[in-house]
């Protein structure tokens, strides 16, 4: 397996990701770990010689079972929580549609932990997810870029 990219410098930890927004039927595909009341985005580390691209179409598959295509980078996340020595890059792509989503709702990703949920975006201010931005923002991401800084911790 080829590592992942991640970087100690001094005591902080320096990572790229890659993560997918997957919607169906106004519907956001998201993952819970666990029982928690906490949702994050499908996705993961991007490993060295692979481009974020490659990478976000690589988690989907191992994640969902499905292979998606890429529709085009809508979000760029500089995490730094002030509670941990963490500095990540994260690159949200949102995905093409694929009618096999409605599929996955309830269903575990490659981890037994996780699963995989599929959230009504009426109702996403109801649910403690990362980033909180998917709360804030239009998800059918109509043009440009969302570049944002978080600084809050990793789970509520």
């Amino acid at each position: 397996m080829i590592g992942d990219i991640r970087l100690k410098i001094s005591s902080t930890s320096f990572s790229i990701r890659s993560a997918a927004i997957i919607t169906v039927e106004n519907k956001l595909l998201l993952v819970q770990e666990g029982n928690k009341n906490f949702y994050y985005t499908v996705g993961g580390a991007v490993h060295i010689r692979e481009s974020s691209e490659e990478a976000v179409i690589r988690e989907t598959k191992e994640e969902t079972g499905i292979s998606y295509e890429i529709n085009r980078l809508v979000m760029v996340e500089e995490w730094l929580p002030a509670d941990m020595n963490i500095h990540q890059i994260v690159l949200y792509y949102l995905m093409k549609p694929n009618i096999n989503t409605t599929a996955l709702n309830n269903k575990h990703t490659d981890l037994s932990n996780e699963t995989l949920k599929l959230i009504d975006m009426s109702e996403i201010k109801n649910y403690e997810i990362a980033p909180q931005i998917l709360k804030e923002i239009d998800l059918t991401f109509p043009s440009g870029i969302i570049h944002f800084i978080r600084k809050s911790a990793a789970k509520p």
